[in-house]
């Protein structure tokens, strides 16, 4: 990495003075950062700093580009398009030096394209590592942070939780501070050591009670909390003048009623239909977004209401069976409509992308139909007495498109969105689609309200 920086002209010294707050863990890392970058903005608008925030993090959902932000919007993809140009003629590869993968390419692409923008501050998320990940090149943080760590990286940072502990530690760079939140001791034991290594002193930080607005899940308390103490600590070294200066109460309210996060705990009000996006996928966090889906669901007084599932994931790093029965049984609400679907979008350029069995859409290919096939059988297993209907869809869109077509015109329809952060990104990139072609076709358009 350093290398093929220094290949544009970037040195270790530049990166530093990019003020970089780095954050890694297992959940909640990307929510943690956007939380920080909107404190931290919000700040700024009271005393011009920072004027200007950067904030890298992965995956992205509908298009590349949402990985690299500037004050929270994502590069225009002319913006995009410059420095992946610039970036590509000055590494100008020989034959015999091999490029960068596409993870350290796009870090490559975050940093020269903050050090162009001239952000006052970088938050960056780590990919799903820590001590080995690209973004690790980065030799003086000015805080970093690790939220909960699970077991969910066993197989390629394992095979004991500890041994991801360690490599999500990593981060940990000596004259920084260094966060977390409560963790199973034997994580904490790991955490506090490696901080110890590096002569800082770990700060867990609590839930905080004080914060002024209800969330949606105690996961996202848990992490505002996180990045709250996280930008009061950046602000406390950084404020310019010599003053070191905290959130204030209207920073943080601002902050928080401001905060978005797509494909996390999102809901999307179009005409009759609610949909509940969240990109759970492990039994933790399933089980959280089952809990939030029938705390909204339930609140809705309106009259009745139909509910829907539309479930998958596809990973040989999960037990994706355990996931979906922990799914199942955490939904203690009736679902009246269950649909299992594949990772294929089946529309438009995220199709290209992720479709790599390039199947017809009516077809399945083995596998699929294998998975979906024990997905039905797990969740008849579980749920039996529901009485709910299953259905089978070769592509994200023909599940939406079965889900507007079985729900409930008359009255109020429910779809949970879940198991996958493509699946998510396929919902939400089919209805912003939808909701384009509805403004260019009529006077009036129905706009998501996003909570």
């Amino acid at each position: 990495m350093r290398q093929w920086l220094h290949r544009l002209g970037h040195t270790e010294e530049d990166i530093d003075n990019l003020n970089i707050i780095h954050v890694a863990g297992t959940k909640g890392k990307g929510s943690t950062c956007a939380y920080i970058e909107s404190f931290l903005r919000y700040h700024g608008k009271g005393i011009n700093f920072p004027r200007k925030t950067g904030l890298y993090t992965s995956p992205h959902l509908i298009s590349v580009n949402e990985r690299i932000r500037i004050n929270f919007e994502p590069l225009s993809y002319a913006q995009f398009s410059q420095y992946v140009f610039e970036v590509r003629d000055g590494l100008a590869l020989d034959n015999d030096l091999q490029g960068p993968g596409f993870l350290q390419l796009l870090a490559i692409i975050s940093f020269h394209a903050f050090l162009r923008e001239k952000v006052d501050v970088a938050i960056y998320e780590t990919h799903h590592g820590g001590e080995y990940c690209a973004t690790n090149i980065i030799r003086r943080p000015v805080v970093t942070a690790v939220t909960i760590i699970d077991k969910d990286h066993l197989v390629d940072l394992g095979p004991s939780i500890e041994n991801v502990a360690w490599h999500k530690a990593g981060i940990f760079k000596e004259g920084s501070r260094a966060f977390t939140v409560p963790q199973q001791p034997k994580v904490l034991s790991i955490l506090q050591g490696r901080a110890t290594d590096k002569q800082l002193a770990l700060e867990v930080v609590d839930i905080d009670s004080r914060l002024p607005i209800a969330f949606s899940s105690s996961v996202q308390r848990s992490n505002c909390s996180l990045a709250k103490a996280v930008a009061n600590a950046f602000l406390s070294i950084k404020s310019p003048g010599g003053r070191p200066r905290q959130l204030s109460e209207s920073d943080i309210l601002e902050g928080i009623k401001h905060f978005y996060w797509p494909g996390r705990f999102e809901i999307i009000h179009h005409d009759s239909f609610t949909w509940f996006l969240d990109g759970a996928h492990n039994e933790i966090s399933v089980e959280v977004a089952a809990k939030w889906f029938q705390n909204q669901s339930t609140s809705d007084k309106s009259g009745d209401v139909t509910r829907i599932l539309i479930f998958t994931q596809f990973s040989d790093k999960r037990d994706t069976q355990a996931v979906l029965s922990c799914l199942a049984r955490s939904l203690s609400m009736q679902i009246h409509l269950v649909i299992f679907t594949t990772n294929r979008p089946g529309y438009g350029d995220v199709e290209s992308c992720l479709n790599q069995s390039n199947m017809p859409e009516q077809e399945f290919s083995e596998v699929e139909s294998e998975l979906l096939d024990k997905y039905s059988r797990t969740w008849e297993n579980i749920k039996s007495h529901s009485g709910g209907c299953i259905y089978r869809a070769s592509t994200v869109k023909d599940a939406v498109h079965l889900a507007e077509k079985k729900g409930n015109l008359q009255g109020q329809t429910h779809v949970l969105v879940t198991g996958s952060l493509y699946l998510v990104g396929a919902v939400l990139g089919l209805r912003v689609q939808n909701l384009a072609r509805t403004a260019n076709s009529t006077t009036s358009s129905t706009v998501p309200d996003r909570h």
